[in-house]
């Protein structure tokens, strides 16, 4: 019970961060807004989390060229635009 309350304290810091970096967060299609945000064509995604050294992984995606790679800290959308296709994990 202690790990789900620490991951949803964690969840509305994720929320604050997102806009602060440039990312809407309202609800859109049903999603919870502390889990995806997004920016044009770009979107981040809450992926993991570690309990025991609180580490966290956001997958981030650019739609159109349906790009993906993994991410330890929230970029801005600009910085998306960059790191995409440098570092895509999945070209579909």
């Amino acid at each position: 019970m202690v790990w789900e309350w620490r991951l949803l304290r964690c969840f509305d810091e994720f929320t604050e961060d997102f806009e602060r970096k440039g990312w809407n967060t309202e609800p859109r299609y049903g999603d919870m807004p502390s889990l995806v945000a997004w920016n044009g064509d770009y979107c981040i995604v809450f992926d993991s989390w570690d309990d025991v050294t609180g580490e966290c992984w956001f997958e981030l995606r650019d739609r159109d060229r349906r790009l993906t790679t993994l991410v330890n800290e929230i970029p801005t959308p600009e910085q998306a635009a960059e790191i995409l296709p440098k570092n895509s994990l999945l070209a579909r």
